[in-house]
């Protein structure tokens, strides 16, 4: 709880803050940083229930905020732990709840571009920064026939889709960046791989979010940029 509430005050980066001296990152260390763009973040709003319960699991919600801020906090927290597990790194700083760290890369990087460049020092020591620059769950309406006392019925049943696209930028090679593009649909998607767990047990949103993070890695990990289809 306190963990949330405190990247709660400062996930909005992006609507400016006082200046705040950056701790300093040891260098001596494997050390990288994530950050979440809350700008083209976004999802239907058939789904409100879904993440809400999302949200729930192993947590009190009675202090609730705005659902959008919590979503991506609960999601920055998770998978800040499993990305530097996987990454084997010492540190990975959820830069949304560092506000110096965060000031100085929104500073460095530019969203509409995506490109980064004027790097600040006080990002020295970080290996790569894991940027979800956009993010976004809709739905598509699955039609399903079933029989009921000799009668046909027709039901639409709404299905989420994920979509997100991952820049890693390189600060060991001057900032070269690498985006990885991931469309995911809960009833047609399949992946074996199973990198990432964000509750996949216990929640509908889990499981996508579970299964869509694992696709994203396989795919960086064998170079491949896109599994959308036009």
């Amino acid at each position: 709880m306190y963990r949330s509430i405190l990247c709660l005050l400062v996930v909005f980066l992006s609507i400016g803050i006082s200046k705040v001296n950056a701790q300093e990152i040891d260098k001596s260390k494997s050390n990288y940083g994530l950050f979440i763009s809350s700008k083209n973040f976004s999802y239907s709003e058939e789904f409100y229930k879904e993440i809400s319960q999302f949200l729930t699991i192993d947590d009190d919600r009675s202090w609730v905020g705005q659902m959008k801020q919590e979503f991506i906090i609960r999601m920055g927290w998770m998978l800040q732990e499993q990305i530097q597990k996987l990454q084997k790194a010492d540190t990975l700083f959820f830069l949304n709840a560092e506000p110096a760290l965060g000031r100085a890369f929104l500073d460095s990087y530019n969203f509409e571009s995506l490109r980064y460049s004027n790097a600040s020092p006080d990002l020295d020591g970080l290996k790569k920064i894991y940027v979800l620059n956009s993010f976004d769950i809709d739905m598509r309406k699955h039609r399903s026939v079933y029989i009921r006392s000799n009668k046909m019925y027709t039901e639409y049943i709404p299905i989420m889709m994920l979509s997100f696209n991952i820049g890693v930028i390189d600060l060991e090679n001057e900032g070269k960046m690498t985006q990885t593009e991931v469309c995911f649909d809960a009833q047609k998607s399949t992946t074996n791989a199973k990198y990432f767990d964000l509750y996949a047990d216990r929640s509908e949103v889990g499981k996508l979010l579970s299964k869509s993070y694992s696709q994203w890695w396989s795919q960086l990990l064998n170079g491949i940029p896109s599994n959308c289809v036009e």
